[in-house]
């Protein structure tokens, strides 16, 4: 029980009361998926259109922490992605949740670069 209280509590603060809002069961993240090449070009595409400029490699030092893809489960990515995370904003309004779902695919994939 204790260790489904900050899920649940992060699960409220990103809207899982909200019925268009993914269960994590359907947060599935299949290894056809994170390394489908045209699924990563897709996420590359989203990312640099709309997250590079705080998130690239130009944008360091300065904007936004350097990621670091390494130390992130999909899931984690997924979330901060479509609810925001500490001062970054929610791109859930940008991105739905497939698109989101590419996005990890890229910052996950080995050719992501940032």
């Amino acid at each position: 029980m204790r260790r489904s209280l900050p899920l649940l509590a992060l699960a409220i603060i990103l809207g899982a009361g909200n019925p268009a809002a993914p269960t994590a069961q359907e947060l599935d993240f299949p290894d056809e998926f994170m390394t489908d090449m045209t699924v990563i070009r897709e996420g590359r595409d989203l990312f640099q259109r709309q997250c590079g400029h705080c998130h690239g490699s130009r944008a360091y030092p300065g904007k936004a922490p350097r990621l670091r893809p390494d130390r992130y489960e999909p899931d984690f990515v997924f979330w901060v992605i479509q609810g925001g995370y500490g001062t970054m904003p929610s791109m859930g309004e940008m991105f739905d949740d497939e698109e989101a779902k590419k996005i990890v695919a890229w910052v996950k994939s080995n050719i992501f670069s940032h």
